[in-house]
């Protein structure tokens, strides 16, 4: 099984969908996860290559980015956007040695075979616009562009844990405060919570330089901003709580 994202997956199998498509057979493929470089491009589209040796075009299976699809949804949900941009030089792939295709028609050729197609692992890509794109002069570039729904699942977390604070008084002044930290999981919830505080303002996590793993009820005697968070093995750490905690000066 692989432990390979499915938006990396799905960027390499579009670059091998492509080059088993006829039509294309004379036109390099890169996949930009693979480090393209300027070299390589001009390599693919001047000199003799391993795509049938012709020469003047090439395609770029470009990183894909993810835009949400709902910002409410608790897992995201996203579209993800893959681009195939298409560079031709037009003398050397229109010559007698060239791909024989302009970057028009190597487009078409695009939207036709990936639009609504099933990778395996995710949802159908369908086409989403096309766009001229700036190159060196003398060069054609089109960006073809497909997307996908998709979503990951919500990690369980740990509940937010609570704060309480009671004044301790010295008269009727409140010079402390003794504080008591807790974590109840919800319902029939197998798990125990370890808690985490500061009071330095610091976020409070596992091997923080100033967090405390709450033991016991404890005192502060100084204005604060108290922090708390609360871990368990298997589950995502829990929101941060926080309280100003405000003790007076005796009079």
């Amino acid at each position: 099984m692989s432990n390979k994202a499915a938006i990396e997956l799905d960027q390499e199998d579009l670059g091998a969908r492509i080059q088993a498509f006829a039509p294309l057979a004379n036109v390099p493929v890169k996949v930009q996860r693979r480090g393209v470089t300027e070299s390589d491009v001009e390599s693919a589209l001047e000199a003799l290559n391993a795509r049938g040796g012709k020469t003047g075009a090439v395609i770029i299976v470009l990183m894909p980015d993810l835009a949400p699809e709902s910002r409410d949804a608790p897992g995201p949900r996203y579209y993800v956007r893959y681009g195939l941009q298409i560079i031709v030089w037009p003398p050397a792939a229109l010559s007698p040695g060239g791909a024989g295709l302009t970057a028009e028609e190597i487009a078409e050729y695009l939207r036709q075979i990936v639009h609504h197609v099933a990778l395996g692992r995710s949802n159908v890509l369908s086409f989403d616009g096309q766009q001229p794109t700036t190159v060196a002069a003398g060069k054609v570039s089109w960006t073809v562009y497909f997307r996908r729904l998709g979503g990951d699942e919500a990690l369980p977390k740990v509940v937010l844990p609570g704060i309480s604070a009671e004044p301790i008084l010295t008269g009727d002044v409140p010079t402390a405060y003794r504080i008591t930290l807790s974590c109840t999981p919800p319902g029939s919830a197998a798990y125990t919570p370890a808690i985490w505080y500061t009071i330095d303002g610091s976020y409070p996590a596992p091997g923080g330089a100033t967090s405390i793993q709450y033991q016991a009820p404890f005192v502060i005697a100084a204005p604060c901003l108290l922090r708390v968070t609360a871990t368990a093995d298997g589950l995502q750490q829990s929101d941060a709580i926080e309280a100003d905690i405000s003790p007076l000066p005796a009079s």
